[in-house]
């Protein structure tokens, strides 16, 4: 997989970034204590199989500070980001692996780079619904700087394929 995803370090992780610290403001005010976003810490249901993905992600790109996208589906193993009538990527399945994969388009954007931003950290969010939003934060930013992240038995492989984003979560 790694030959195939070309790393994300590049002139756009700064966006990226901003990005991310963006949607935290919004939710914590500057200076404010983080807050749990709709969840309860009592709740701890992570993900276990892939076929949960689609509803998980669409619930928590809702709760994403600026994210616009929708995800509808397009067929037993792909579904499509929109925002507004533009499709702008795509969520794929892959029961065999058990990973999700997820592409932006035009990685070269700044608004694809803002959509990259919010589908790391609603991704995380979707795998693992009792963080709050600062702990899925951290996460995305690692995997994003890291081009990799272990989480509570999840990995997260973030990259760039062609002129797209990649995002890839091993369960």
């Amino acid at each position: 997989m790694r030959t195939s995803i070309g790393f994300a370090r590049g002139m756009l992780v700064p966006t990226i970034c901003a990005a991310l610290f963006v949607s935290a403001l919004s939710l914590s005010g500057c200076g404010g204590d983080a807050q749990t976003v709709g969840k309860s810490a009592s709740e701890d249901n992570t993900i276990s199989s892939v076929a949960e993905m689609p509803d998980r992600l669409a619930d928590a790109m809702e709760i994403v500070p600026g994210c616009r996208m929708t995800i509808e589906q397009s067929n037993n193993v792909t579904w499509t980001l929109r925002d507004g009538d533009p499709s702008v990527g795509s969520v794929s399945l892959n029961d065999e692996d058990e990973t999700v994969t997820i592409l932006i388009d035009e990685a070269e954007s700044d608004v694809q780079a803002e959509r990259m931003a919010h589908m790391l950290v609603a991704s995380v969010l979707a795998c693992n619904p009792s963080y709050e939003y600062d702990e899925a934060q951290e996460i995305a930013y690692e995997a994003l700087m890291e081009d990799e992240c272990r989480d509570n038995g999840i990995n997260y492989v973030s990259g760039t394929k062609g002129d797209r984003f990649v995002l890839v979560i091993e369960l």
